[in-house]
């Protein structure tokens, strides 16, 4: 085999996010930062793409000045050209961006997962679902996975993605429908922009101490206990001092926690992977009188 071709295909190699057969310098450091990285890339690596964008903002002045009346689709080709461009290149840094945290921590990557893998609700919401730069291994000894989601509300100009990290485990029992929205999140409002209704008003359940000042609980109907017996006193106070920004839903034999954004700091990343196997661990103690039937699971 062709030594390039090892070279290419080692996750903690660099890609050249324009030609990945070309991968950039060997030697670069690890990606620290996307946005950070996608700047620096374009700026080192890419001056004809540069060059081309100067040139085409150079012709569509042109054409506002000499065309006023199509001032605004001149303006637009710019900055949809320039958008799209950047945007190309930032997801091939996250690409391999989330290849060398993967490598990292000893998980394995695909580009893309299914979406009948999952079954949170969160994946019901909207349209154009995508579950993207995958992440596969064992955590706690389960089934782990780690990967960016996106889904779409609305259409048109009033339409709006939304973006996630998520991270998922795998548990032996049975769990109802549990979920934990943070105070601080967008899951702190009963609907989505568009009219789009995420949580029933009647589940909800009044948590003990100060645990409703930074979390809502929702369960659905005669599942009160459930929620009670996975969040006990210790529980909630570790949830308040380390996760009081995240979300958590129990769904079947899945645990889900919800970043409500995408995560492309590797220290962050690196932060939330340690806090998700120590929560998993956490949770993986109190779920243990929890199993109810599959009938009856994820609704």
């Amino acid at each position: 085999m062709n030594p390039t071709d090892n070279q290419t295909n080692d996750p903690t190699v660099p890609i050249n996010p324009i030609n990945p057969a070309e991968p950039i310098n060997p030697v670069e450091p690890v990606i620290e930062d996307v946005s950070k990285s996608t700047k620096s890339y374009i700026v080192q690596n890419d001056k004809k793409f540069i060059a081309l964008y100067v040139l085409l903002l150079i012709g569509c002045v042109i054409g506002a000045i000499y065309m006023p009346n199509l001032f605004q689709f001149w303006i637009s080709i710019a900055v949809i050209v320039g958008v799209a461009g950047y945007n190309h290149i930032r997801s091939k840094i996250k690409r391999q961006f989330t290849q060398q945290f993967g490598a990292s921590i000893g998980f394995s990557y695909v580009a893309s997962a299914g979406m009948e893998s999952v079954s949170g609700r969160l994946f019901k919401f909207g349209h154009s679902q995508a579950i993207y730069d995958v992440l596969s291994g064992r955590m706690n000894d389960r089934d782990s996975r780690i990967y960016s989601y996106r889904f779409t509300i609305g259409s048109g100009r009033n339409s709006h993605t939304y973006n996630f990290t998520v991270f998922e485990s795998t548990f032996a029992n049975m769990m109802p429908d549990i979920m934990l929205t943070a105070k601080t999140s967008m899951f702190a409002a009963e609907s989505l922009p568009g009219g789009v209704f995420m949580f029933d008003k009647d589940e909800h359940v009044e948590m003990e101490g100060d645990f409703n000042k930074y979390f809502t609980v929702r369960v659905p109907k005669g599942f009160e206990t459930e929620a009670y017996q996975i969040l006990p006193p210790d529980v909630m106070t570790d949830l308040i001092d380390q996760a009081s920004g995240l979300n958590f839903e129990f769904n079947g034999n899945k645990l889900y926690i919800y970043a409500a954004k995408l995560v492309t700091v590797r220290g962050e990343l690196q932060r939330m992977f340690d806090l998700a196997e120590y929560l998993s661990g956490l949770f993986s103690r109190s779920t243990r009188a929890v199993n109810v039937p599959p009938a009856v699971a994820g609704q």
